[in-house]
């Protein structure tokens, strides 16, 4: 009974571990993240019906490709796969320590006469202690590692280098189980947030789950001779509890990094402050630069506004500004009525408008900044997964495994050596002349002793 539990362990371990296993649910997982691409995803049913008609709608929602990436069929996919990965990358990465630390021994002349680069080479007169040790000494000098096996009749020598580019494809498999654990991650943990926060302001972060709330101490911009922004740059606080945990002067490509969260420099912009009154009720609002404002308690009225901070009127008579610097300010507003366009104009600050049974008043108006705060928890498990992937490459592809084999046996003349060699492939032209020279460069050997037997392929 526990043989059969055994047995069947292994089946279903090798089953799991199984390369046409993990071509099968790839070409699956593949298949349905193009199917997820090409369909909507996340909206209402009658966006689906509207698409693709009464057939065929309610199949795609019973099959759940409304939301491919979030149905739990998708995630045992992706879990099923990451499964394979990580067994097939465990079994190969195992072989390959196992053979580094333990590169076999060939002490059956027919293993030899197996292997493509194999040379019978006898010595008469010679003794099998002797030309064993200058054969260990021949290897070592050319940065191989010996290892010897001694008997009563023969000896046998295993030599290797390079073996470390053996473990290439497996560090390969296991690069993709890390990128695609860390993807995973970042897909599922990670946060992603855009605020727009002026001077001395405050992003609630908390409130988000973010470690820390950030403050804007100051916000300057740079500008070229024609007034276009050159640089602009951010003075941001990390704020805990109401202490100040870190201060740093941010600008694009120049991120703040605390506690795992990264805020970036994205844009700038112009906040626009004022009131709106209609009899008794009055909303205060900030709007950003072209923001369109729904007033609350006037549910039918809506407001648009635009800032030109160098206000003029092109060739075309159109509003524009000369630069981004602040040395005209006006507004353009636009007020909506179930929208519908029922009045336009310009406005500069401290300015109050009438519009009938309406007043109109704009206070002021700030600089923002624009921030992009992210919180990636899978990052550096990709990244660790690239620097994998890329040693994989390296050893796979310029750390050239080597192995050479030899069994020294007596005869009634002497010794005969016999040598094999296996490269990265069944024709490694480079250790085939290396044999070769391995002969040559024995010394105490009688060179006219020697009879070649058998040949290189």
């Amino acid at each position: 009974m526990m043989g059969l539990i055994k047995n069947t362990g292994k089946n279903l371990l090798r089953y799991w571990a199984s390369m046409r296993l993990g071509i099968i649910l790839l070409t699956a997982i593949t298949i349905v993240s193009i199917l997820g691409s090409f369909i909507p995803q996340r909206e209402d049913p009658g966006v689906y019906y509207a698409i693709y008609g009464g057939i065929m709608a309610p199949l795609i929602i019973k099959l759940g490709f409304t939301n491919v990436f979030y149905s739990c069929w998708y995630i045992i996919l992706a879990i099923s796969i990451g499964l394979n990965l990580c067994l097939c990358a465990g079994q190969k990465l195992f072989k390959s320590i196992h053979r580094i630390s333990n590169p076999g021994w060939k002490k059956d002349i027919h293993e030899f006469k197996n292997i493509n680069l194999y040379q019978a080479i006898e010595v008469r007169g010679g003794n099998v202690n002797a030309v064993a040790g200058e054969l260990k000494r021949v290897f070592k000098c050319s940065n191989y590692r010996v290892f010897a096996k001694l008997d009563s009749n023969a000896t046998a020598l295993t030599a290797c280098s390079g073996t470390f580019g053996c473990l290439g494809s497996p560090l390969l498999h296991l690069a993709l189980v890390v990128i695609i654990a860390g993807s995973f991650l970042s897909g599922v943990y990670g946060k992603s947030t855009s605020c727009q926060v002026p001077v001395s302001g405050m992003a609630e972060l908390t409130q988000e789950g973010y470690p820390f709330n950030l403050k804007v101490d100051d916000f300057q911009v740079n500008y070229y001779p024609d007034g276009s922004p050159s640089q602009y740059q951010s003075n941001l606080s990390a704020v805990v509890m109401g202490k100040t945990e870190v201060q740093k002067t941010i600008s694009v490509n120049n991120p703040l990094s605390y506690k795992g969260v990264k805020v970036y420099q994205a844009s700038y912009g112009w906040l626009i402050k004022g009131s709106l009154e209609k009899g008794a009720i009055k909303h205060n609002f900030t709007v950003e630069n072209g923001g369109l404002i729904q007033l609350p308690q006037i549910k039918e009225l809506a407001l648009q506004v635009r800032f030109y901070p160098d206000y003029y009127l092109d060739k075309t008579g159109h509003p524009a500004s000369r630069s981004e610097k602040p040395l005209n300010p006006k507004l353009i507003y636009v007020l909506y009525q179930n929208s519908t366009l029922i009045e336009m104009g310009v406005a500069g600050l401290g300015e109050t408008i009438q519009l009938g049974d309406l007043t109109l008043y704009f206070d002021r108006y700030d600089l923002y900044t624009g921030l992009i705060v992210k919180k990636d928890l899978g990052f550096l498990v990709v990244l660790a997964g690239f620097i994998i992937l890329m040693s994989g490459l390296g050893l796979h592809f310029y750390v050239k495994p080597r192995y050479v084999w030899a069994l020294i046996t007596p005869n009634e003349d002497g010794v005969t050596i016999h040598l094999a060699g296996q490269g990265q492939n069944n024709h490694d032209h480079d250790l085939k002349d290396n044999l070769e020279a391995y002969m040559s460069n024995m010394v105490g050997v009688d060179k006219k002793s020697v009879l070649k037997k058998g040949c290189m392929v």
